[in-house]
């Protein structure tokens, strides 16, 4: 039986929610800090790294097509495979952060990553190679959610919109590293030097813990009263500087009701099914018009439009500049007109381009590059806020499962689509793939219209149902 389905459900006492509640009012009481810009960087560096980890299969693709001779229905099972395994991966490893913390399973998600990306490069044939691709999408999957998720419980509701978008901004500098470093790295040295740099995250797994806590806030609703009081002395003395600078007074605490453990049924009750359905669906389709784009572009690039394997890199990496823009500006955006209408900034206005690229059959280059690069800079702004919206919508008990679960169906859509593009690219044409990825920006702005919370500036456990 599934450890999701048999996780026990506990009503903590009343000392321990007082004491959750004081945990909760000392972390929103602090000020904007470099503490949480250092928290950024080395919790964004895990992000860099599975960005990085996560398009190295689509930047070898044209060199292993001629390697090992792929034919088209096998293109889209390569790049299916992994994501299958960060499925796995997302939904397994944020189960285990319930149980174990935030911090334990981030450090796990990581040697996972590091570990299996070498062995990746020594993959003696076709067959090993999607087996250990597989089996690295475990890290690659759970380490997103349960990153996102640390950041989120460690930031005040003042300005979490911005943290956890500036994590995310770290994924698509990721993006943007990979494709340059493709550019010399793969002509020069060969495609197994990408994945060999895939070990990096092995050297975050070890340093980490000396730079970030685990989150107060899980260790609050856990009873760990002592260690959670302690990671909270930690913060308050770097933000604080060691007492040079006056932190503001604690707000009055006001004890919510909470409970340990979760279910995976959870995310269905008690008002939460919609959220939930919102929240999966806009990852799907956030993925499709995004992350899908992003791993056949340099396939479409060479097939369809002839491209050079060295220009190819090079229109990836503009790519990655779009997708980087747009990570930054949902930065600032997220706070500012709140969630829902930055996310629907972003998916209608990624349908517009594409539809034109669709509806015009166009053949020039110059304007296919120009028009996928907004539409890409565009989806990029929902990209940069969603792993932290799937966080905040759910109470701590179950936060990183929540977030877990909807980043599966991100994973899943990763699965889904490229087999749909293939179908596509291969029968229909490429107006239709990109007709495709337009309805997916439609469906998703719908969806966050209909259905979508409000959660700008409001602390995590008001958002709680």
């Amino acid at each position: 039986m599934s450890p999701i389905l048999v996780a026990v459900k506990v009503d903590a006492n009343e000392a321990d929610a007082t004491t959750a509640a004081e945990i909760a009012a000392r972390i929103e009481r602090l000020p904007a800090s470099s503490w949480h810009a250092r928290l950024v960087s080395v919790v964004g560096i895990a992000h860099l790294l599975d960005a990085f980890d996560s398009l190295a299969i689509a930047l070898v693709l044209p060199v292993l097509i001629e390697i090992w001779h792929f034919r088209p229905n096998q293109i889209s099972f390569v790049l299916s495979v992994g994501y299958a395994g960060q499925m796995v991966g997302a939904i397994t490893l944020s189960w285990l952060s319930e149980r174990l913390g935030r911090l334990t399973v981030l450090r796990l998600a990581l040697g996972i990553t590091a570990v299996l990306s070498v062995a990746t490069a020594f993959a003696g044939n076709d067959v090993t190679f999607l087996f250990v691709r597989a089996l690295q999408g475990l890290g690659l999957g759970g380490e997103v959610p349960v990153a996102a998720t640390l950041v989120n419980e460690m930031t005040p509701a003042r300005f979490r919109g911005r943290v956890t978008s500036g994590l995310q901004t770290m994924f698509a500098l990721g993006l943007l590293v990979a494709s340059l470093v493709a550019i010399w790295l793969v002509p020069t040295f060969g495609w197994k030097s990408l994945f060999i740099i895939g070990a990096l995250p092995a050297v975050l797994m070890c340093v980490i813990g000396f730079i970030v806590p685990e989150s107060p806030r899980w260790l609050a609703l856990y009873g760990r009263t002592r260690a959670a009081s302690e990671a909270m002395d930690r913060i308050e003395a770097a933000v604080s500087k060691n007492g040079k600078r006056i932190l503001p007074p604690i707000e009055s605490i006001q004890p919510y009701s909470m409970r340990r453990g979760c279910r995976f049924m959870d995310l269905f009750r008690n008002g939460y099914a919609v959220r939930t359905a919102c929240i999966w669906i806009l990852m799907f389709c956030i993925s499709t018009s995004g992350l899908a784009l992003v791993t056949w572009l340099p396939t479409i690039y060479k097939t369809v439009y002839h491209v050079t394997l060295i220009n190819t890199f090079l229109l990836s990496t503009l790519l990655g500049l779009a997708g980087l823009a747009g990570a930054t500006t949902s930065v600032v955006l997220i706070d500012w007109i709140g969630r829902r209408c930055t996310f629907m900034t972003s998916l209608f206005g990624s349908a517009v381009p594409l539809a034109i690229l669709g509806w015009t059959s166009a053949t020039s280059l110059i304007m296919v590059v120009s028009l996928l690069t907004i539409g890409n800079y565009m989806i990029a702004i929902g990209f940069g806020s969603i792993h932290g919206y799937a966080v905040e919508i759910y109470p701590t008990r179950m936060r990183v499962l929540g977030a877990g679960t909807a980043t599966s169906w991100l994973r899943i859509a990763q699965i889904v689509s490229p087999l749909v593009i293939g179908v596509l690219l291969g029968h229909v044409g490429v107006a239709a793939v990109f007709l495709f990825l337009a309805a997916m920006g439609i469906v998703g702005g719908l969806t966050v219209w209909l259905t979508a919370v409000e959660t700008k500036g409001r602390k995590l456990e008001e958002i709680s149902i």
